[in-house]
């Protein structure tokens, strides 16, 4: 699994790559509209933490992660472009995540 790398979002132009792969897979792929994907959460530094992985330096799959307080978080927006599923992609971010 060498080939894939998780980045913490700590900018603007990170959270732009979550924010088109969510594009990519939500909105073009799977026609939710964009005023129930992109949200008050889509923010640095906010509630959220945000999340991409690439894969031999490609951007491939993306997810926030929402503070719930008292050592809990909830995984949300979580994707994965559609020609990098099935590589074990998910499962490499949710060990990396947890």
């Amino acid at each position: 699994m060498d080939e894939f790398e998780l980045i913490e979002v700590t900018d603007e132009s990170g959270l732009d790559i979550c924010k088109a792969i969510r594009r990519m897979v939500f909105i073009d792929e799977q026609g939710v509209e964009e005023c129930l994907e992109i949200d008050e959460h889509d923010v640095t530094g906010g509630k959220c933490r945000h999340f991409y992985t690439l894969v031999h330096g490609v951007p491939a799959a993306a997810c926030r992660v929402m503070d719930k307080g008292k050592g809990v978080a909830k995984l949300q927006r979580f994707c994965v472009l559609r020609e990098y599923r099935k590589a074990g992609l998910g499962r490499f971010m949710l060990e990396k995540l947890e």
